[in-house]
């Protein structure tokens, strides 16, 4: 089984806006060949009341702790290209250096778009709403992987959640996608 994975937002909770490498294709799915410039650079999001910085974001990045990153290293996940992170306060003028900025190589495609609920927002450009995926489709040997059909998904195996959770995570909400054979 997989799950849809994304961040458990409280409203206290912060809220990120990108600031450097805005050529830079973070949440394709496929490795970053070129060589970047670390660290990539973030801004708090100050039209969002949110201060609070979560275990990750998954918007314009997936953006993490470093603490998270070793967890999912330790877990097994081997198919991170990870980049040191910046996390500016622009009211303050603190930051926050303890973010690695996670590209996550492993692009599949694995939607059933016919039983999914989702919107064409243009040519070859969707959003589930609502996924359901091909059990044969969904690979039994990736721990973590970007939806080939929507790539603002992040998809995880149960196995993974499960270690997570054994490390105390509270943030991490979890969808549990249903499979169709």
């Amino acid at each position: 089984m997989v799950s849809l994975m994304s961040r458990q937002c409280p409203p206290d909770g912060a809220f990120i806006n990108l600031v450097s490498h805005w050529d830079v294709p973070l949440i394709s799915g496929r490795p970053i060949s070129q060589s970047i410039a670390e660290p990539i650079e973030f801004e708090l999001d100050l039209d969002n009341d949110g201060q609070r910085l979560p275990t990750f974001f998954t918007t314009p990045a997936f953006v993490a702790t470093e603490v998270f990153c070793r967890h999912l290293r330790e877990a097994g996940v081997d198919n991170l290209q990870e980049y040191r992170a910046t996390i500016a306060n622009p009211e303050t003028g603190e930051t926050f250096d303890h973010y690695r900025v996670l590209n996550i190589v492993g692009l599949v495609a694995c939607a059933d778009a016919a039983a999914s609920d989702v919107a064409e927002l243009g040519p070859d450009l969707h959003f589930y709403n609502e996924i359901i995926v091909s059990a044969a489709a969904v690979p039994r040997d990736m721990l973590i992987f970007r939806l080939a059909e929507d790539p603002t998904k992040i998809i995880v195996a149960d196995r993974l959640l499960a270690f997570l959770r054994t490390k105390g995570y509270t943030d991490i909400y979890a969808e549990p996608l249903a499979e169709r054979a």
